[in-house]
């Protein structure tokens, strides 16, 4: 590149003239080229190179557009230069460039003819001058109508005011918020602080809607040709409610969890000295210590029954601390809940003749295998007979069990002394109670029905109430009937997710009776079922951690070992195998049964439930 300006004429110039013009052109701060008829770069000066940095001095030929190589057949038809060429005249034309800096730069080039003493054209002067602010205000007029026409109808917030916070303008939504009818707030102060690039927060005293809270962000720009500033004005008010329900509702959580906590430690510690005040008063009532008068064993019995509320109620206790902190962990299995509801139904025939109260019960004939934590479920169905039978002095006592669109259903009625109807939304509140009685007899804690719908709602059910005061109260459960494979995918889903979440490994192991069909036809669905059910015990009793399960699906019992890696996953094969060859070799199993296992890892396998699943041919 040169850095200097020359120019080769038929009259040679004079040195020190020379020198002139070129510490002139060098200096000034316009960008000038010359170029040769067939546009071929001659020379530029110094404020043309920091422009473009791309042109050189080297008779490369170039476009004015863009400065890069290019054949001057694809010069523009509107190139003052070309122009230029043609006619023999100065032609001008405003040009827009990319910046080096990002964005666009409008220059206004000047191509002017330098020509010999025969008036030929022996090349083109181009002059560049900056013209990025002079079109920056061009534009500006032309659009501000466009702008105001925007604002007055954007559905946001927006006024201008001049630099002296007077309103120039507003659109109707914002006068509306300030409680002002259209366009009453032009031509008065604004009043409020306009900080800049920055969000300022204001309450607007509406009187109308009472205090509104809004941010303010501000946009420097030229309105009627004078400084303004463009305001944006964001009604936050419900924003600020929600985070203040927010705040509130984290408060609240966050003394629950103390209470939480403190009734968890309190009730562990009470837990063993009772333990010992049962035993001990047990035994001297037994006899142990020397012979009791009536008297005394009528105290003792009493001592021992209170004791035994108060053990109900510290479980109670902990129960709802241990499911709020999420540290119940259920122990799903398929059970016949229609052989557990019969069970936990024939403890309370003597309550309910004791009181003189009929105990209807309605059963299906045939069993209902459902997965869920048997423990958990005869917890609530012991709360809701105990209330049932406590509240209701005569008249009858009636539980319900069936199947219906996929769930299965539980009532449980009573002709007690039902609800109110205002209390029926705090029937599932913790420490609520209602219908209680004063004198004698167990009061509870009000935790029962709080710790049934957390239950329940652990199996994905459904917990309500019907209720009529003086006339009973109906209470009804519902629990999903998911199907072996449901099961299976839920607790892939949740292990997976767990291992993303803690970057630990995670891995299922199948166990698959290949030649299910044929032992169908040999033995029989019930047997082949129950070599199913063999299987399946045979893989629990081999798991050596709490957090492992099995499941049992269609003709395969899934294992599922989380933060356990492939390798390891596969020594846990290799002890059932030995363990299923010693029942095959017992007798246990059929000497024709095919047992094949496959094994799938995370991350090594798959990343996703349904590609662990199908690794292991699911």
């Amino acid at each position: 590149m040169k850095n200097v300006f020359s120019m080769t004429t038929e009259d040679t110039k004079k040195a020190r003239t020379i020198a002139i013009y070129r510490t002139l052109v060098e200096n000034v701060t316009i960008g000038i080229s010359l170029l040769s008829p067939k546009m071929e770069v001659l020379a530029v000066n110094k404020q043309m190179c920091e422009w473009f940095p791309n042109i050189k001095a080297n008779k490369t030929i170039v476009c004015h557009r863009d400065f890069k190589p290019s054949p001057a057949a694809d010069v523009c038809e509107n190139c003052p230069t070309r122009e230029t060429l043609i006619d023999g005249q100065t032609h001008e034309a405003i040009v827009d460039f990319p910046s080096n800096a990002g964005g666009i730069r409008s220059f206004k080039i000047t191509s002017s003819p330098v020509k010999n003493v025969r008036n030929e054209i022996t090349a083109v002067i181009e002059m560049f001058m900056d013209y990025s602010e002079t079109r920056r205000l061009e534009k500006f007029s032309e659009n501000e109508i466009s702008l105001r026409k925007a604002i007055e109808k954007n559905e946001d917030n927006f006024l201008v005011v001049d630099k002296n916070g007077v309103v120039l303008f507003t659109n109707p939504i914002t006068d509306k918020l300030f409680g002002s009818e259209p366009g009453g707030l032009r031509g008065s102060v604004f009043g409020y602080p306009l900080g800049y690039n920055q969000s300022t927060e204001i309450e607007i005293l509406n009187r109308r809607t009472g205090i509104r809270y809004a941010e303010l962000g501000t946009v420097d720009i030229e309105w009627d040709r004078n400084p303004a500033k463009l305001v944006l004005v964001r009604d936050v008010t419900d924003l600020k409610k929600a985070k203040q329900v927010a705040l509130e509702l984290a408060e609240q959580k966050r003394i629950d969890e103390i209470k939480s906590e403190f009734i968890s430690t309190v009730s562990h510690e009470l837990r063993t000295p009772m333990a010992i005040m049962q035993e001990s008063i047990s035994q001297v009532l037994d006899g142990l210590y020397g012979e009791t008068t009536p008297p005394q064993r009528e105290m003792l019995s009493m001592t021992i029954e209170n004791i035994g509320r108060l053990s109900r109620i510290v479980d109670n206790l902990l129960d709802i601390s241990k499911i709020e902190a999420g540290r119940i962990q259920l122990k799903i299995e398929l059970t016949d809940i229609v052989g557990l509801f019969k069970k936990v139904s024939s403890s309370f025939e003597a309550s309910c003749q004791g009181k003189g109260l009929d105990f209807k019960k309605t059963f299906p004939q045939e069993k209902i295998e459902i997965y869920i934590d048997k423990d958990k479920i005869m917890q609530v169905l012991v709360n809701l007979l105990s209330n049932a039978i406590k509240f209701t002095d005569e008249g009858q006592i009636e539980l319900f069990l069936g199947e219906n669109k996929g769930v299965v259903e539980c009532t449980v009625s009573d002709t007690g002394r039902g609800i109110a109807e205002e209390d029926i939304p705090k029937v599932f509140t913790k420490f609520e109670q209602f219908g209680r009685v004063e004198g004698a007899g167990e009061k509870g804690t009000g935790l029962g029905l709080a710790i049934s719908k957390q239950l329940v709602e652990l199996h994905k059910g459904k917990i309500w109430v019907e209720s009529e005061p003086g006339k009973g109260s109906k209470f009804s459960f519902v629990l999903p009937k998911l199907t072996a494979q449901d099961m299976i995918r839920e607790h892939v889903c949740i292990g997976l997710k767990e291992a993303l979440v803690k970057s630990v490994p995670f891995s299922i192991i199948a166990f698959e009776i290949k030649n299910y069909g044929h032992l169908q036809q040999k033995l029989g669905a019930e047997k082949t079922d129950s070599h199913l059910d063999r299987l399946e015990q045979i893989l629990k009793t081999n798991l050596r951690r709490r957090e492992d399960k099995v499941f049992k699906g269609v003709r395969e019992v899934i294992v599922m070992l989380p933060q356990t890696l492939k390798t390891d996953a596969l020594a846990v094969i290799e002890r059932n195998r030995i363990s299923i060859d010693k029942a095959v070799s017992e007798g246990i199993f059929d000497k024709d049964m095919e047992i094949i296992s496959r094994v799938a890892g995370f991350p090594e396998d798959a990343d996703t439930e349904e590609g662990l699943l199908a690794a292991v041919g699911m």
